[in-house]
């Protein structure tokens, strides 16, 4: 609703010491209402820090005022090359933003970590599976966290025998801030010292198979 989408960038723009990448949200919450111009401008204010950032924007704004919005990537072969290479550069902001349009348009084959629901197929995966509850986190009694919320430094502790597992701690935009390769029966201590307060995403992999999800609060 139109309201809901005021309300969204009004959020942002009113708290943005406090949520991470709000300046970033903001153009996408700009481009979801369909108000390109403001869109632009916040792009531009944001272009003197965030080079990333402020070019791939610029591409989904026009992007998203072709005839045929995302779709128009099947055609537009300048804008498909940027994505591209954002895409495969795995330093540059804007990466899991470049992955998951290519996927949605063209089908390219990315793993992008994601909050559940999972949408394969037309199928919800996420109800299929027993561990999830309801808040929407993938629970496992071989992995827990502590402290949470936490301000410094919180622990994931594996409490399995079998299995390695490779864990990401990913921000609300889904860029990667963390990730490690964590060994059974072991506690890794994780640090938020240089990290935004915010909500940020812990999942553990076994593979490609997500094996546990669960929300982390940063508070400072």
């Amino acid at each position: 609703m139109p309201q809901s989408k005021d309300s969204v960038i009004a959020l942002l723009q009113n708290y943005s010491n406090a949520i991470d990448n709000a300046d970033v949200l903001l153009t996408y919450a700009y481009i979801n209402k369909g108000d390109f111009i403001n869109a632009q401008k916040n792009v531009t204010a944001i272009a003197t820090n965030k080079v990333d950032w402020a070019n791939l924007q610029t591409k989904l704004i026009a992007l998203h005022q072709s005839p045929n919005k995302a779709f128009y990537l099947n055609t537009d072969n300048s804008t498909k090359n940027t994505l591209l290479n954002y895409a495969a550069t795995d330093d540059k902001s804007g990466q899991s933003s470049a992955q998951a349009l290519l996927k949605f348009v063209t089908g390219q084959a990315y793993f992008i970590p994601q909050l559940l629901p999972m949408i394969e197929g037309g199928n919800n995966k996420s109800m299929q599976n027993p561990l999830l509850v309801e808040d929407g986190s993938l629970q496992n009694t071989n992995f827990s966290v502590y402290p949470n919320p936490a301000s410094n430094i919180f622990n994931f502790v594996h409490k399995g025998s079998e299995i390695n597992a490779h864990i990401t701690l990913s921000n609300t935009l889904g860029t990667i801030v963390y990730e490690a390769d964590v060994k059974p029966n072991t506690k890794t201590e994780i640090s938020l010292t240089n990290l935004e307060t915010g909500l940020y995403l812990l999942t553990a992999f076994n593979g490609k198979l997500k094996v546990y999800q669960t929300k982390i609060v940063c508070i400072k």
